[in-house]
């Protein structure tokens, strides 16, 4: 009340102050002298710091501001910036918030223009800590871990106001670490289809700090341990084999990643320039790029950029695809949910999946494929539905089997596709073809699962409460 009380008196006093024609000496006997001048800390309260630990820049450096203000700003002041003891802040905040923390050491920290002399025309003044985050890191590495480690200032004044409220800053330790540079995208599948060239962009991106301080650069090539890198490719993704690109079908737009200070990525992209001249059909080329050297000494270099390139099977290893092939239990049986819709090439016709009941397998839709002769390597390729209502699978399971019944036991999962990865398209009318599968062993049957469908920028999947469907216009298939 005293407070309220005090803003009223205040209030009327520069109501009068506008009503009347006062001096400057008779505008300042309105205000009790405490508020002539008041010190504050513009940007005070709590602040989480991330740490970048480099070798080239061995201290981290954070600004803030300490202001003057009040009804004669035009007054000297003087104030000076103190830590916090760590009985103090026990008292204030670890006992009242639960919460372990402890002051940093001397050894970790100094102070820059701690000591603040405001002249008359003096309305505020910088204020400089170092942090040194080799040191702080051992601390982190070394000590109990429910310690929360931070340097607590305060505005301190014996002679001038300081408001109460906006009189701290609260440093927090969040993490100490090394600037890493990687690829923005691990990985990406391309495919030539019909063309004989193609571009891709990569970028670059600087991580594991809150804010880049340097300027610097990158170099990248085609990796020198390609072979070792798609020996380790190929044992983890065995469906979708790979041979190395020549590296004659590559070009690079750029081999430099530039980065700027206060920027996170790359000023520029780099553009592969790929082209198909040579190559095999019906074969997944691999091309890794990786970081070679950096300007800015301590950056950690990340994995390296894999690019899956298929050059797609030729004509000559189409499947002809009737209706006696295709199976499913999951059809709508009228006019638009016909199966056979899939393989009369007609973009304007579809089938459609269950949507007047729904699956609970969690394999969701799916349609079997029958084909005349066993296959191993294969790729497959869809239009999406035309119109409003098209449900396009974002997550595709391909199956294969020699027996074809419907106990999934009898199937083996050859590949898993989705839309982050294989680019499945999510609109209407438009085509997919997917890079080269290679089973295990041949098989005569193919399955074509769908356990998450995507309408309308929502996703859909049993048991999901709006439980989706599935609709494809055509389906085609490749192999040998």
């Amino acid at each position: 009340m005293k407070k309220k009380y005090l803003f009223l008196s205040l209030g009327g006093c520069l109501m009068a102050l506008f009503s009347c024609d006062n001096n400057e000496s008779d505008y300042q006997d309105l205000f009790p002298e405490e508020y002539h001048k008041i010190l504050y800390i513009k940007d005070s309260g709590s602040v989480e710091l991330e740490l970048s630990q480099l070798s080239s820049t061995p201290t981290y450096n954070y600004s803030f501001i300490v202001c003057k203000a009040g009804s004669n700003p035009a007054l000297e002041a003087n104030a000076h910036i103190e830590v916090m003891s760590q009985k103090e802040l026990d008292e204030k905040y670890s006992i009242p918030e639960a919460v372990n923390y402890k002051v940093l050491p001397k050894k970790t920290y100094s102070l820059e223009n701690s000591e603040l002399l405001f002249t008359s025309e003096e309305l505020h003044k910088y204020c400089n800590v170092s942090l040194t985050p080799s040191i702080i890191k051992e601390l982190l590495e070394e000590g109990n871990p429910s310690n929360l480690w931070v340097l607590p200032l305060k505005l301190v004044s014996t002679s001038d106001s300081v408001n109460s409220d906006k009189n701290i800053l609260f440093l927090k330790i969040a993490a100490v670490n090394t600037p890493t540079i990687k690829f923005s995208n691990a990985s990406k599948k391309v495919n030539f289809g019909n063309s004989s060239s193609l571009s891709v962009n990569v970028g670059a991106e600087i991580v594991n700090v809150s804010n880049n301080q340097w300027n610097f650069s990158c170099e990248v090539d085609y990796a020198s341990d390609a072979t070792v890198l798609l020996d380790e490719y190929n044992q983890n993704n065995p469906a979708f084999k790979c041979v190395l690109m020549p590296t004659q079908n590559v070009a690079f737009s750029i081999k430099t990643f530039e980065f700027e200070q206060g920027d996170s990525k790359s000023m520029k992209d780099l553009v592969l320039n790929i082209t198909s001249n040579g190559l095999i059909s019906g074969t997944n080329y691999f091309v890794p790029i990786k970081f070679v050297s950096c300007t800015e000494e301590g950056f950690v270099l990340e994995n390296p950029y894999y690019l899956i390139v298929t050059n797609p099977f030729g004509n000559n290893a189409k499947i002809t695809l009737n209706p006696e092939q295709l199976s499913s239990p999951h059809s709508e049986q009228n006019h638009e949910g016909r199966l056979e819709c899939l393989v009369d090439n007609n973009r304007d016709t579809f089938w459609h999946a269950w949507y007047s009941k729904y699956v609970s397998s969690e394999i969701g839709y799916y349609f079997d494929v029958k084909l005349p002769t066993p296959i191993s390597d294969f790729s497959i390729g869809y239009t999406t539905r035309s119109g409003d209502y098209h449900e396009d699978p974002v997550t595709i399971y391909l199956y294969g089997s020699n027996i074809g019944d419907d106990n999934l036991s009898n199937w083996t999962l050859i590949a898993t596709l989705n839309s982050e990865t294989d680019a499945l398209p999510t609109t209407a009318s438009t085509d997919y073809r997917s890079s080269v599968f290679t089973a295990s062993a041949s098989f005569s049957y193919l399955r074509f699962a769908c356990p998450r469908s995507m309408r309308m920028g929502e996703i859909r999947y049993p048991g999901s409460g709006r439980d989706g469907s599935l609709n494809l216009a055509e389906f085609r298939l490749w192999g040998k």
